[in-house]
């Protein structure tokens, strides 16, 4: 019973944590493009200025097109403008896109790709702690009606106080709004119908 009572506390902690992933993911994510902006416009300005067409392509990118698509596209897409600005950073430097700040944009791209499974594992964690909480919701009440209630008996009369104890908070247990097939709630009563003014 105790081992029971601790694991669906612990499923229900997990089931209404709330680890912030997601927002921390967007918060990586506005960090990147700032970094990748620079980078993109940088690398444009210096490719136009060199009449390196193919460069100036491949670094031609809006804010929106940076961060457009799915998880992975983004990174692909950023690692391709890392590349590209990274195997032209002898003419780039003028511009300003440093060896330092293709670092800082690859550290970014990292952290990036490392934040995009934690919302996702965090939904499957709280997915699978509500499917297993009502098998063990389940094996409690059974260990309680059909084994706790029957043995209880036995010390109506070699212990009336511990007798009478687990009657009241069996009772208190059984209450309203306690544990119950339909997930422990109790309907509320429909409300009175109030007479209007005519």
């Amino acid at each position: 019973m105790e081992t029971n009572v601790s694991t669906i506390a612990s499923l229900a902690q997990a089931q209404a944590a709330k680890s912030g992933a997601a927002a921390e993911k967007n918060a990586v994510l506005e960090s990147l493009l700032d970094s990748a902006r620079q980078v993109a416009g940088a690398t444009r300005a210096g490719a136009v200025v060199n009449t390196d067409h193919e460069l100036a392509t491949k670094a031609d990118f809006s804010r929106s097109d940076l961060g457009r698509g799915r998880a992975s596209e983004v990174v692909a897409r950023y690692r391709n403008l890392w590349s590209a600005a990274n195997d032209n950073l002898n003419v780039l430097g003028a511009f300003g896109v440093t060896a330092s700040k293709l670092t800082t944009l690859k550290k970014k791209i990292d952290d990036f790709e490392t934040s995009q499974p934690r919302p996702r594992q965090d939904r499957a964690n709280t997915s699978a702690a509500t499917q297993t909480l009502p098998e063990f919701s389940r094996q409690t009440d059974e260990l309680l009606n059909d084994c706790l209630d029957g043995l209880i008996v036995q010390f109506k009369a070699s212990d009336a106080d511990f007798y009478n104890a687990y009657q009241t908070a069996r009772r208190i247990v059984s209450a309203p709004g306690s544990c119950k097939a339909n997930g422990g709630l109790t309907p509320a009563p429909a409300p009175t119908p109030q007479p209007q003014p005519a």
